[in-house]
């Protein structure tokens, strides 16, 4: 299947740099509204299942569907700026597994050495990052894992890393 971004840039150019990677494993910068499902980097070691994983990301597709219907808004897209913050994390924490050892020979490492199926990310704050793409926000604070919402470098919400026209 061919898939083009907004400007016409097909997602191998997006990925010729390393491998598939995608923003909290759904989004990729310049794609508006696409979300997929079972994207680059969903496989956690968190003790979750696949298809955890990819229940939590729906609910975010969904809850990015429904903010831009009650906010009478058409698209929503990831800035690339953070597409690389969230990917430089995936790739800090796949640093310290096992299977990233120089001694390993698996076949979790794709051509560029690295993984674009495992995440390494402690689940914790996946699901915190994943929650409420509309502000992240219960009875007037932010929820979830503590060590996720102290982590400058990820803001999963909308008019922050998600970019709503």
């Amino acid at each position: 299947m061919e898939i083009r971004a907004r400007e016409g840039k097909r997602i191998e150019e997006l990925w010729q740099k390393d491998g598939a990677r995608a923003y909290l494993g759904t989004m990729l910068p310049g794609f508006p509204n696409l979300f997929m499902i079972y994207g680059p980097n969903t496989n956690n070691f968190g003790g979750l299942q696949i298809v955890d994983f990819e229940e939590m990301v729906t609910r975010f597709a969904l809850e990015c569907i429904g903010g831009l219907i009650t906010r009478k808004s058409s698209t929503v897209d990831v800035s690339p700026d953070a597409y690389w913050r969230y990917n430089d994390q995936v790739d800090k924490a796949e640093a310290l597994m096992i299977y990233k050892d120089r001694r390993a020979h698996n076949y979790y490492n794709n051509d560029s050495g690295r993984s674009a199926a495992n995440n390494p990310i402690d689940i914790r704050k996946i699901w915190t990052w994943l929650r409420d793409p509309l502000d992240g926000q219960a009875n007037g604070h932010r929820t979830g894992d503590p060590a996720a919402l102290a982590r400058r470098s990820v803001h999963p919400y909308f008019r922050e890393d998600l970019l709503v026209e």
